[in-house]
């Protein structure tokens, strides 16, 4: 994903708003970047999850594997930030005959601050445009589910949503989406919000026949419109690293490659699913 300002990413949660409030005061606890306008700019902040693997709150790949008598599964999931840069990404499936065959999950999120800095005469806001590819798959077997889910939400100004398979409304949520928001951003003033993130699940049901898969990735890009006619006299400040990395934000003249986790407006959406994982 390319930024041109300063990126914040909110990772979503899988299960009760706990593991959010657990995300927020991570982000709060590392290092910081503060700016010459009063602003304070907080790390990224990840978090990967993966059944039959862990939970992981920095970047890298969770992957996971379950089995009983009913069959099997295989989950992964991966997540990356670094100097502006990383991805979203996730697959897996589940399969077996009878009532309870394991469930596979997965999640990958990334929440990232961002600033749009600079100033030039007459100018009180800055067009900038949000770029977003994402793709969701999900197919199911006899008496089972799979569903997918992608999001990509700058908080008060868009959501764009993608889903597959089961709870998924056709009508509303594409099963992918390839495309441009703009939003007028005011500069020096007001730290944004970015979240990236990735969802799915294979094998939610009883008296399952067959194979459940899910597979879900995310690649967006955010960069000051270079149509703007004082687009030079601003850059967007992206959030430092994760902790125990550099602290000092690099301002980004052009473009930064952002790749990934409304992942607060979906985070219901995301529990749901995973409450129904578990059943």
């Amino acid at each position: 994903m390319k930024i041109n300002g300063q990126y914040k990413v909110i990772a979503r949660i899988a299960g009760p708003g706990l593991m959010l409030a657990a995300l927020l005061a991570l982000a709060l606890a590392l290092p910081t970047a503060s700016y010459a306008d009063g602003l304070t700019v907080y790390p990224a902040a990840v978090e990967v999850m993966a059944s039959g693997g862990t939970t992981i709150t920095t970047v890298g790949t969770v992957t996971g594997n379950q089995s009983n008598s009913y069959g099997s599964s295989f989950s992964t999931a991966t997540a990356s930030y670094a100097d502006g840069s990383g991805v979203v990404s996730g697959n897996g499936s589940s399969s077996g005959e009878g009532t309870y065959p394991p469930v596979s999950t997965g999640y990958a999120g990334v929440q990232i601050y961002f600033e749009l800095v600079g100033s030039a005469p007459g100018v009180t806001t800055v067009p900038v445009i949000f770029t977003s590819n994402a793709t969701t798959s999900a197919s199911a077997g006899v008496g089972a589910v799979g569903s997918a889910t992608a999001g990509f939400d700058l908080s008060g100004y868009f959501a764009d949503i993608a889903c597959s398979g089961y709870d998924c409304n056709s009508s509303l949520y594409p099963s992918s989406f390839a495309g441009t928001n703009s939003a007028d951003l005011y500069p020096n003033v007001v730290v944004y919000d970015l979240s990236i993130y990735i969802s799915g699940d294979a094998g939610i049901g009883t008296a399952a026949s067959g194979t459940e898969t899910w597979s879900a990735s995310l690649d967006p890009m955010i960069e000051i419109d270079p149509s703007f006619a004082d687009a030079s006299d601003f850059t967007l400040e992206v959030s430092p690293n994760l902790a125990g990395t550099s602290t000092t934000p690099t301002p980004e003249p052009g473009s930064l490659l952002l790749l990934g986790t409304g992942m607060i407006g979906l985070a219901g959406m995301v529990r749901r699913h995973m409450c129904k994982q578990t059943l």
